[in-house]
C-alpha cells in the first residue's frame, strides 16, 4: 500500500515540475497548446520541460526573427518563397520549414497535398508538401524555372499507407488462393 502511494506522489511531484527555461513557472505535461502572432494562429508542441509561456516565447522569438517570411494580407497567409529559397542552403531553412508546418503551408502528408517533381524526384522544400496550389505553383517559379529537366506539379491523390495496403494485398492474396 505505502508503495502505491509513492508512486503517486512522484507522479504528482513530476507534474509540478519547475519549467527548465525559466526556472519560476510550473512545467506541467507535454501536449499542444494553441497561440497566435501578429493575427496568425497556430498550435505548436510543448514540452513536459517548459511551461507554456516559455514555449510560446520560443516560437515567437523564431517567428520575430523570420517576420519577413510569412504575412497576413486579407485574412489570407502570403509567403515570400523568394526569402525562403535564398535561404535555404542555411540552417535557418529548418526553422522557416517549421514555421509553414504550423501554419499549414506545408505538411508532410501527401494526400490531397501538391508536390513538384521529375520522373519521381521530390524538388520539394525539406521534402514536405505544399498544402495549397498556389504555394507550389510560387514556389516553381522562385525555385524550379532554372531547372534544366522537365519537372511537374502534381496534387497526390488516394494514397495508401503502408498497413492498409498489407492488410488488402493478404486479402487479394488469399481470394486467388496462394
Amino acid at each position: 500500500m505505502e508503495k502505491n502511494s509513492l508512486k503517486v506522489k512522484k507522479i504528482e511531484k513530476e507534474k509540478e515540475r519547475i519549467c527548465y527555461i525559466c526556472n519560476e513557472n510550473i512545467a506541467g505535461e507535454s501536449g499542444m497548446i494553441s497561440m497566435d502572432f501578429d493575427g496568425l494562429k497556430f498550435t505548436i508542441h510543448k514540452r513536459d520541460i517548459e511551461c507554456a509561456d516559455c514555449a510560446r516565447k520560443a516560437y515567437i522569438e523564431i517567428f520575430e526573427e523570420y517576420r519577413k517570411l510569412v504575412k497576413l494580407k486579407d485574412g489570407e497567409i502570403k509567403v515570400d518563397w523568394e526569402f525562403y529559397v535564398k535561404n535555404l542552403s542555411k540552417d535557418d531553412f529548418l526553422k522557416m520549414t517549421t514555421i509553414l508546418e504550423l501554419l499549414g503551408i506545408l505538411s508532410h502528408e501527401s494526400e490531397g497535398n501538391w508536390e513538384i517533381s521529375h520522373h519521381g524526384l521530390f524538388l520539394n522544400p525539406n521534402y514536405r508538401f505544399f498544402t495549397r496550389r498556389e504555394d507550389a505553383l510560387i514556389f516553381s517559379l522562385v525555385e524550379c524555372k532554372n531547372v534544366s529537366c522537365e519537372w511537374e506539379i502534381r496534387q497526390i491523390k488516394n494514397v495508401i499507407h503502408k498497413s492498409e495496403a498489407l492488410e488488402n494485398a493478404k486479402k487479394i492474396v488469399k481470394k486467388s488462393g496462394k
